[in-house]
């Protein structure tokens, strides 16, 4: 022990120095930590545009939606239904569809008419879009020569009124031959 108080007087300058560095680096650890700790994002009203575009979590872009794209995102939601989950399709129905199918069974049984292997893939061939006061008229005609009618009243809240077989004529001319 003796020996460590000899060195310390006689190179008491050096080992103040190394003191102070460890005492000055502990310091900054403690601070660092602390700092990363107690984060708040307080923006400047100068600096928010550059606060938001800055996060990777605030980014944003706009799209818009097309009537087309809305046609198709309800057909597709609407035929899963039908498919897969009938009870949730039959409470999508709208007044005129309930009249008809008054009881979830006579849905149930134009389901099982309906619904073949290529149910699930069927498409859109056309749709008309008309705006009506306090909804929106979706009305659609689909590859299996079906037309519905959706009624939506914001988004994702629909009403379906399925209106039935297209009817399709022949667009061929009869030709009579004059004698």
């Amino acid at each position: 022990m003796n020996k460590f108080k000899d060195y310390v007087k006689k190179n008491y300058l050096f080992v103040g120095l190394i003191v102070v560095v460890i005492i000055i680096f502990t310091i900054l650890v403690v601070v660092r930590i602390n700092n990363k700790n107690n984060l708040k994002f307080e923006p400047i009203e100068g600096d928010v545009a550059y606060e938001i575009k800055k996060h990777n979590a605030n980014e944003y872009k706009i799209i818009s939606v097309e009537d087309q794209d809305i046609a198709i995102a309800y057909y597709k939601d609407w035929i899963y239904l039908v498919v897969n989950k009938p009870e949730e399709a039959y409470q999508k129905l709208s007044k005129k569809s309930l009249k008809k199918y008054d009881t979830y069974e006579k849905f149930k049984e134009w389901v099982d008419r309906y619904k073949t292997v290529k149910t699930k893939d069927n498409t859109l061939t056309g749709y008309s879009f008309k705006q009506n006061g306090e909804h929106n008229e979706i009305l659609v005609s689909s590859s299996e020569n079906m037309r519905y009618r959706f009624y939506e009243y914001s988004v994702w809240n629909y009403k379906v009124e399925i209106i039935g077989q297209e009817r399709k004529t022949d667009k061929t001319t009869i030709v009579t031959k004059k004698h």
